[in-house]
């Protein structure tokens, strides 16, 4: 039975840090994953000086890479830049494909900022690991309830569209807290590997970054990052990494798992 590592890591562009992304490599290659789901990542675009950051990422740690837009934009004379979700993998992957996901439209509600209608995707990769397929998933959910809710249920049935007893699971920034409807809907599929490996709610908080009982200004912090994973996938344990750096505004989550073919 093979036993993985994987982390699932908002990575903001690469942005937050002064150090960019040689920041995140250096929070991500500190857990030696063998799968990684990247959220918030950029491609070719302006803000983050037109790198293919999915491929840099790659590169950097020596995994294979995969990189799903959720959005394009036109930024000077060269390519459309993307911004999405990727996966590193210590394994390589023999297939993708990318969805885009529920799009609310807030035109008419004032008050609401236009990120709050941005679109988003989830990506797939068949992942050639041990004896058994592994079909990973990274997504990341929209910033309200009603639109998670729409979102949540794409990603389950996509979740379940991997190749023939393939073992799957889901790594996100699912912008939702463990209690939420959104989580139990989730759960009628797939096990929180927090909750199964018994993560306390004071240890298992994801934003914002930093070390144990960061916060933000207002005062809030939740765990909205998640490991989600089928039949097949025994959880041994999870845990956040608190980073004192503060790579990204996000701490990333990591699991280990067993797999267990079907």
């Amino acid at each position: 039975m093979l036993t993985l590592t994987a982390m699932t890591y908002n990575i903001r562009a690469g942005t937050y840090s002064p150090e960019g992304l040689e920041a995140v490599a250096r929070v991500i290659a500190g857990q030696g994953p063998d799968l990684v789901g990247l959220q918030e990542v950029d491609v070719g675009r302006q803000r983050s000086g037109f790198v293919h950051q999915a491929r840099w990422l790659g590169q950097r740690l020596g995994m294979s890479w995969t990189f799903g837009a959720a959005t394009e934009s036109q930024e000077g004379e060269g390519p459309r830049g993307q911004f999405g979700n990727a996966l590193l993998s210590r394994y390589p992957i023999v297939a993708n494909r990318c969805r885009s996901l529920f799009r609310p439209d807030y035109s008419n509600q004032p008050g609401l900022p236009e990120w709050y209608s941005e679109q988003r995707s989830v990506i797939g990769a068949a992942v050639a690991a041990g004896s058994a397929p592994l079909w990973a998933c990274v997504t990341h959910l929209g910033l309200t309830p009603d639109q998670r809710w729409q979102q949540v249920q794409e990603v389950s049935t996509f979740g379940q569209e991997g190749p023939a007893g393939a073992l799957t699971l889901i790594l996100g920034d699912l912008n939702a807290l463990p209690d939420s409807l959104e989580m139990g809907y989730l759960q009628r599929y797939w096990r929180d590997a927090c909750e199964v490996a018994g993560l306390a709610a004071s240890t298992r908080q994801t934003f914002p970054s930093g070390p144990m009982g960061s916060a933000t200004g207002d005062g809030w912090s939740g765990a909205i990052d998640c490991i989600l994973v089928g039949p097949g996938l025994q959880v041994q344990n999870a845990w956040v990494v608190h980073d004192e750096t503060r790579a990204s505004d996000h701490n990333p989550l990591v699991a280990r798992l067993r797999m267990v073919p079907l």
